[in-house]
């Protein structure tokens, strides 16, 4: 931390540091009245490592609502993707500034703040949610602490989400019930595309709507991931990366998905009007999240199936193991950044695997 040592015209000497952000603002603190510049100097020194090690409460510390509100205009929305400012803002708004905004940055301590995560996990949030918060409470107190030196440590830092966790077992559809939908479907193109592309590939609901021709190589058979669809609530729509770099792939398709996709792509310049993207609406608009959770709510007052667009990437996934496909290629054609991530999320999830193991085990044995 910088400050230094000025002479008034009165003759007195004071000092001056920086003390960071307030309220928007640069602030600085100033004492004066020294009688020489040494008694200033010794004053400053000793002022700054009291500053630094927060004793000193400055009635300027802001609260951590307002902080929060700052970190998050001048860092979360500079430094990522919508998808991230959307979850961080819900967070902010609907839990820490509840519970946490009203003290001061200064008497947060980790205590008050590990209580707040217990009482986050004792209401049944998931463990990647609560990450989530912690995560959020870290990088601002961080940066409270390291930037504007409101604070003399970051508290989140003795701070733990080691709670135990109850797998929560996934839901997938049968193809049972796949088949149902698809036949149901079947001459509505705006849903039957975007569903056919999901359970041939696996890819997620965003992938698929941000999918355009030029991604789609029909003649060998592959579908080149690039770009997820995000959707604002006001109904704005824009491409972004995929979730993680690992999202940027090329997905191998068969015969049945290339052959729906030549069909329908030699007819939608003349029924839709539209040619640039793979799935579009009836009008011949992008489509969105929102079309598709129109169809969640068709499907179940319809047909009296529980979905949702995720359920196929599972499924697509479960069938691919119960197949004996190689764990390291599902791992890569799903866009997962390690092959334990596959693991962890599908290999509880299919009995017949289950099965066929305990049959291994009986036909070595006896």
């Amino acid at each position: 931390m910088k400050g230094s040592v000025r002479k008034r015209d009165s003759g007195k000497w004071e000092y001056y540091f920086d003390m960071g952000i307030i309220d928007g603002k640069r602030k600085k603190k100033t004492k004066g009245g020294f009688k020489t510049k040494s008694e200033a100097t010794k004053a400053l020194r000793e002022a700054i490592s009291l500053y630094e090690q927060g004793l000193v409460t400055d009635n300027k510390v802001p609260y951590y609502s307002d902080y929060l509100d700052y970190f998050y205009d001048n860092c979360i929305m500079l430094n990522t993707k919508y998808s991230t400012q959307y979850l961080y803002k819900k967070i902010i708004d609907i839990h820490i500034k509840e519970d946490l905004g009203f003290y001061k940055l200064n008497k947060l301590n980790s205590s008050i703040l590990q209580n707040y995560l217990n009482k986050k996990y004792n209401e049944g949030y998931s463990k990647n949610y609560l990450i989530s918060i912690k995560n959020l409470l870290n990088m601002s107190l961080r940066h409270a602490c390291k930037v504007n030196k409101y604070i003399p440590y970051n508290p989140v830092s003795d701070v733990s989400v080691n709670f135990k966790f109850h797998n929560k077992h996934m839901e997938i559809i049968s193809i049972d019930d796949f088949k149902c939908i698809i036949n149901d479907i079947r001459h509505k193109d705006y849903y039957y595309i975007p569903l056919s592309i999901g359970f041939y590939t696996g890819m997620r609901c965003g992938e698929i709507l941000a999918l355009k021709w030029d991604n789609v190589d029909l003649e060998n058979g592959i579908i080149h991931v690039k770009y997820t669809l995000t959707t604002k609530p006001s109904g704005e729509y824009f491409l972004t990366d995929p979730k993680t770099k690992n999202s940027i792939r090329s997905i191998y398709i068969g015969e049945t998905l290339c052959n729906i996709l030549k069909n329908y792509k030699d007819r939608q310049l003349s029924e839709y009007g539209s040619k640039e993207f793979v799935c579009c609406s009836i009008k011949g608009n992008v489509m969105t999240r929102k079309n598709m959770g129109y169809l969640n709510k068709y499907i179940k007052n319809n047909l009296n199936i529980k979905f949702n667009f995720h359920m196929l990437r599972h499924l697509h996934a479960t069938l691919l193991l119960e197949s004996g496909a190689n764990i390291k290629s599902i791992s890569e054609r799903l866009g997962h950044s390690s092959t334990q991530i596959t693991l962890d999320t599908y290999t509880h999830n299919t009995l017949k695997l289950e099965k066929e193991t305990v049959d291994l085990f009986e036909r070595y044995t006896v």
